[in-house]
């Protein structure tokens, strides 16, 4: 992805979907159709997405004849895991209250090193966190109170977020 992002949304057993992760510029879309020949979730962009496709047969090619290219490759699915598993970590832990984890979460939703986050539904935070859209809203709407989110003037893709403030939340303060 060059700039936007994407959410990619799994299946559970009992035909339920949840959104598993949010791809953001700089991360790498369909990866995992490199060694299965159907993909393991749903891709669906948020907003306005810039992207650079490849055909799948030539990044194949580039793998075999390019040894730095599949090192590269590797690297990128390595950060892939550990994304993916620091998203479990920090959004999936009991214990903890879905106040903290919609900090971390709309720390992750974070658009690079800016003060800007992306702004889903109410019902989108509550499938990434496995929370009624009712307990998204609340937080959410606290949030604003507290001065931690405010809308954008330009647009609503996006948050003006107190990125300090959200981590003392996110820390359990």
């Amino acid at each position: 992805l060059r700039t936007g992002a994407v959410k990619l949304l799994g299946t559970a057993w009992d035909g339920s979907q949840r959104i598993v992760r949010v791809l953001k510029a700089g991360d790498i879309v369909g990866l995992e159709a490199l060694l299965e020949s159907r993909y393991a979730h749903t891709a669906l962009a948020v907003g306005t997405v810039n992207a650079c496709r490849v055909p799948l047969p030539a990044v194949r090619q580039l793998c075999l004849d390019h040894a730095g290219f599949q090192w590269n490759l590797m690297k990128k699915l390595q950060a892939a895991l550990r994304e993916t598993e620091q998203w479990l970590v920090d959004l999936a832990s009991s214990g903890t209250s879905a106040r903290v984890r919609m900090a971390r979460l709309l720390l992750r939703l974070r658009d690079g090193e800016s003060n800007r986050v992306y702004n889903f539904s109410r019902e989108e935070l509550g499938l990434m966190l496995g929370v009624t859209t009712q307990t998204a809203s609340r937080i959410t709407a606290a949030f604003q109170r507290e001065r931690l989110l405010v809308r954008r003037q330009s647009g609503g893709q996006f948050y003006d977020a107190d990125i300090v403030g959200l981590e003392k939340v996110a820390l359990g303060g």
